[in-house]
């Protein structure tokens, strides 16, 4: 871990080779040990490019038990239009360690420290418990309803709907 890497709430920046190879680590432990659950919606994850991604890993006590993946505004993959906003394109905490608040320092990570004041999208389909951590985030946080977004594909309009909208339509 380099010195220059910010710890908040337990999320840091993914930025140094052993960082990486963390993150691979989990995705495999994803994988193997606590595959995800279809029926809530939970996917597979796999390595993000380096670049144009923010990814940041939840270390508690230098030990790695999740991480979650943003693609960055402008990004563009297999020739298809760039990304309208950054997108958040996976999230995984270790069975262990849900219901703690992770899931929500998470998103307070997201638009309070990484994109104050712009939209950010979430790469459908969300997950359930994803859903009830950003109901409870939405609920306690109403100043951010307008700027978070339920995503397919890179965001463009017509491919998101107004994440709290979203949720009060399913309730």
């Amino acid at each position: 871990m380099t010195t220059d890497v910010k710890q908040d709430n337990g999320w840091v920046q993914c930025r140094t080779e052993e960082d990486w190879r963390k993150l691979q680590s989990l995705i495999a432990f994803h994988k193997s040990d606590e595959p995800p659950d279809i029926s809530q919606r939970e996917t597979l994850y796999k390595c993000p490019p380096k670049k144009q991604t923010l990814v940041k890993l939840l270390l508690i006590n230098q030990e790695s038990i999740g991480f979650y993946i943003v693609r960055l505004k402008g990004l563009q993959e297999d020739g298809g239009p760039p990304f309208e906003m950054p997108i958040l394109d996976g999230v995984f905490i270790s069975k262990a360690y849900r219901k703690q608040g992770w899931g929500t320092a998470m998103i307070d990570d997201l638009v309070n420290v990484h994109f104050p004041g712009q939209d950010v999208g979430f790469s459908q389909p969300i997950s359930v418990s994803l859903e009830s951590v950003l109901k409870k985030f939405l609920t306690a946080n109403p100043q951010h309803r307008s700027k978070l977004w339920a995503v397919e594909n890179c965001g463009e309009e017509g491919d998101r709907l107004n994440l709290w909208l979203s949720l009060a339509i399913k309730r």
